[in-house]
Parts: C-alpha cells; structure tokens; sequence
C-alpha cells in the first residue's frame, strides 16, 4: 500500500478557521486550556498491485531496515514489480531518481492501480513465531492517512531516539518520490467497536492476498463504506498513538514538510492496531555482551529492571554450551503470550 504526501492549508473538519482573540487594550492574554491530544485519520486515495497483472507474493516486501544486502538483491530480483525496487533502492546517489521512475512507469502502466476514492485498508497478517508450532498468530489493523504532529504535541508518542543517516536516506526517497512508500506501524487506543469491525472485514474477499518468504499471510481490504470509515476514524481519536515501528520514517516525514504553517495538513502513510487487538505481541529480544565484568554493584543495578538467574559456578566454567538449558528455558517462556496477546 502505497500514500502520496499531501497537506493543504485548511481547517481540521468540522472546526472553523482559527480566529484571533483580542481583549481590552493592554489586557493580560487570558491563557488557553490545554488541548486533549486527538489523533486524526482520514481515507485517502491509495496506490496498490493489481492482482490480475502480478503474481502476489513476487512483489511484497519487508521494510527497508529488516533486510540485508542479499535479502535485498533477491527481492529486486523476484520481480520486475517488487516494491523493494522502490524502498530499498540500489546503487549510488540516483538510485531515489531511478525509484521515483519506477513507481510512475508501473502507474502508467497499470500495475498499480490509483483508487478511485478515499479509502481506508483493512490488514490482516498471519504469522507463525519460531517455535511455536501451534496455529497462526493472526494481527489485523488497517492502513490510514495519519496528520503529522510534534511529540509534544502528545498525540503522535515515540519511543525510541533516531539516527541521523537512515533519516536522511529515507528524506530523499520520499522527496523523489513523493510518496509513502511504507508506512509507519502506530498502536492505537483500544477500541472494541474497531476490532470488532476488522474481524467482520477480514470474513470477506480480500482484494490482494499474497504469502512472504517467511511464509506469512499477508491479506488487504478496500474499506469505502463511508459508515465504516466513520468508526474507524472515530475509534482512533480516542487516544493518543504509539509508534511501534517507523520512527526514522515520522521524523523524515515532519522533516519533509518542515516550513509549512502552523495550520497547514501534513499526513503520512499509518498501519493502526488497536491496543486490544488479539495477535500484538511484544517478544523479548536477547543480547549477548562480552567482555563485561560481573561484580555486586552491576548485578545489583540490573536486578532494578531485570529478573537475573545466575548460572553455576561449575556451569560457567565448563563452557557456553552450560548456557544452553537457560536458554531453552528463555524460548519456551517467550514462546507464552506477552502483556498485548
């Protein structure tokens, strides 16, 4: 799914442009109440495959920060269509020209087909965990418009910090392009009315289905129902969002239309999943450190924020493989469900 860039200077809707307020001369400026953080999402005219002019699984790809060199020469070369031809672009400093080429051509060309009205995309994707043989996780969230803010604005919530080359990257792609070409994943407010209208969704025809080479169902919806639109949109105001994945992505977006007026609509491709929404796992991620000297006082800290089980002596000195039983028992117990599933 992919979202041009759009912004226009006018008022949020249903509100009237802001007026200024004026009191007696050399009155004290009465001070304003605090805003409430709304999220706001809109439909929008999406780029998306015809299914009927490509094979599905052939063009899907990872986000450009998931892939290595090799994974991404593979990708490119699955397809004269596969979307990493446009997010994960090679060679040197024309390789964003060349995406931004390749994005027109497969317009005219029909690959991709412009909606013919705002819509919003119902997701579904079903993932199998490493080690878990039981059935499919299944994550359903759906594909918006979201309007660019300032973290401290509050509504948009980080939760990481960024660095400044892969912005930069990502900034001259989506000026030669002007487009999203992947979005951000935000973890909206739970909303039982949201998920309950993206299980109903997921019982009908998708319009594009395609499977990764992880083997992960990946499954697309067109929602123009303008009733349907109206509660999703409304299920997202309720709360302020978190970035789950997409940091360097939002940031590059706000850099992108920086100079814009306070009142100006800026908007950035979004995949929202409710907070209740069954399938968002949080899994652990496990690091190895060498080189560390153990002594009370780290030990002391770290049990602050961890729970820590030493290995025994005996363990320890026999080698890594002593390692091996805590780490199964590490696997299994991440393999449980976790605090979103």
């Amino acid at each position: 799914m992919i979202g041009n860039t759009f912004h226009a200077a006018t008022p949020r809707p249903g509100e009237a442009p802001p007026q200024p307020t004026r009191g007696p001369p050399g009155a004290a400026t009465p001070a304003q109440p605090r805003r409430r953080p709304i999220v706001e999402i809109a439909p929008f005219r999406g780029l998306r495959y015809d299914p009927a002019r490509v094979d599905p699984d052939a063009v899907i790809a990872p986000p450009y920060d998931v892939v290595d060199e090799d994974e991404v020469a593979a990708l490119h070369a699955s397809s004269p269509y596969n979307i990493g031809r446009v997010e994960a672009p090679r060679g040197g400093d024309e390789r964003f020209e060349e995406a931004a080429a390749a994005l027109r051509a497969w317009e005219a060309e029909g690959v991709l087909l412009r909606e013919s009205a705002p819509a919003l995309y119902a997701y579904e994707q079903r993932t199998r965990i490493e080690g878990d043989d039981g059935p499919r996780r299944v994550r359903r969230g759906y594909f918006a418009r979201l309007r660019l803010t300032p973290y401290e604005d509050g509504e948009v919530l980080p939760h990481e910090r960024t660095m400044a080359a892969p912005k930069a990257e990502r900034l001259a792609l989506m000026e030669a392009t002007q487009a999203n070409v992947s979005p951000i994943l935000v973890i909206s407010g739970a909303s039982t009315d949201a998920t309950t209208l993206l299980a109903e969704i997921a019982a009908r025809e998708p319009a594009f289905a395609a499977t990764d080479g992880r083997g992960d169902e990946h499954r697309l919806w067109v929602i123009d129902d303008p009733s349907e639109i109206s509660r999703l949109v409304e299920a997202a105001a309720s709360a302020p969002v978190t970035i789950a994945d997409g940091h360097h992505r939002y940031e590059t977006a706000l850099e992108h239309l920086e100079g814009l007026d306070e009142e100006g609509r800026r908007w950035m491709l979004a995949c929202l999943v409710p907070a209740n929404a069954p399938g968002l796992d949080i899994l652990p991620t496990h690091r190895l450190v060498p080189g560390v000297t153990i002594d009370a006082g780290l030990v002391e800290r770290l049990e602050q924020l961890y729970a820590i089980e030493p290995l025994p002596d005996a363990a320890v000195a026999s080698g890594p493989q002593a390692a091996r039983p805590l780490w199964e028992a590490v696997r299994a117990e991440a393999a449980q469900p976790g605090p979103f599933g």
